[in-house]
């Protein structure tokens, strides 16, 4: 009779019938994806950025360098002033599509393939996206005479036949309960609950800026811009009985350029959670030396700066807002087209 002696624990699993245990997945490296109208009156372009590799140059340089060539996308836009394109992301999926009645064009950053999506509704230009449990909602502009609605999409069964094998496919839904808001009010912020379910919104007659709101869980708050200072505050209740919206706390250490009014543009900063209260804020301004007429459309592309700052929040021993970790900064030389009022940036 065969004996099955236990030499070590491969000889386990093959005499005694057990499975061996399945290698945990190795964790896929995550990048700063960056959609920028660098592309002249053509489009625009979508860069991939190695941000982990930034910490890694000397300060000079990590100045003034060239994004990688060719850029990771490019989307040719021949109507870029009557009908913009808009960018959203759910999960490791960004959504490029140019409304009304143009097909998605969907970037899946975990295989690096692309796919084809249905299009937004009719009338539907979104001037917010955000994603709440594997959903991704989509809000009409403000200045929209119209009904208000809310649309979705998501990555679900599509069955047309019951007698057919159900497939998965994107598809957009209209919500029936409208937004509670004015077709004369305009989204002023918004931001996602913990529970990731519950989205909250601010609406005001008119909109200043418009302000994302980041979860953090290890600082357990909202992280935010507000007037290009970065700032947080504990999460608001879900009841309507609440107290009022929470404080800000603002971060005492100044994190954006301390650019001169004359190289500063109409393009508001971009703040990018990283997860693990990690940031990064995105700038555009002017390069030194050039004057406004040269900063657009120029011809050789070097007439802007993409300035990049990574850095981390924590809560110092009375409770105020400091920064944590070494604080990276990187810039790109750019071109500026005009056509985004700020630089559309994922992290996945």
């Amino acid at each position: 009779m065969a004996s099955c002696k236990r030499r070590n624990g491969d000889d386990e699993h093959r005499c005694g019938g057990g499975k061996r245990p399945r290698p945990a997945p190795e964790k896929r490296k995550q990048h700063l994806y960056v959609v920028l109208d660098d592309w002249g009156d053509k489009g625009y372009r979508m860069h991939k950025i190695d941000v982990d590799a930034l910490a890694l140059l000397e300060e000079e340089e990590a100045e003034d360098m060239r994004l990688p060539e060719p850029a990771l996308l490019q989307f040719a836009n021949h109507a870029p002033l009557t009908a913009p394109m808009c960018f959203s992301a759910l999960g490791t999926t960004i959504f490029a599509a140019r409304p009304p009645d143009t097909p998605a064009l969907l970037y899946h950053a975990d295989t690096g393939g692309l796919t084809i999506g249905p299009p937004l509704h009719v009338g539907v230009v979104p001037a917010v996206t955000v994603a709440v449990g594997g959903k991704m909602y989509a809000f009409h502009h403000a200045n929209q005479v119209a009904v208000m609605s809310l649309e979705a999409v998501q990555y679900a069964n599509n069955v047309v036949d019951r007698m057919l094998q159900p497939t998965r496919a994107w598809t957009w839904t209209t919500l029936p309960s409208p937004p509670p808001y004015s077709v004369l009010d305009a989204i002023t912020s918004y931001a996602v609950h913990p529970d990731e379910r519950t989205l909250f919104i601010s609406v005001a007659p008119a909109a200043p800026q418009l302000d994302e709101r980041h979860y953090d869980a290890e600082l357990d708050a909202w992280v935010g811009l507000r007037g290009g200072d970065v700032c947080a505050c504990r999460v608001a209740s879900r009841s309507s009985s609440g107290p009022p919206e929470p404080e800000w706390k603002l971060l005492k250490e100044k994190v954006c350029g301390k650019d001169p009014p004359e190289r500063q543009l109409s393009v508001k900063p971009r703040l990018v959670h990283m997860g693990g209260s990690r940031f990064c804020l995105l700038e555009r301004v002017r390069r030194e030396g050039v004057d406004k007429v040269h900063a657009f459309c120029d011809s050789h592309g070097c007439g802007c700066v993409l300035r990049l700052t990574v850095f981390g929040l924590k809560y110092d021993h009375r409770g105020e807002l400091r920064t944590s970790l070494h604080r990276t900064t990187a810039s790109y030389i750019v071109s500026y087209s005009g056509l985004l009022s700020s630089p559309i940036a994922f992290w996945m």
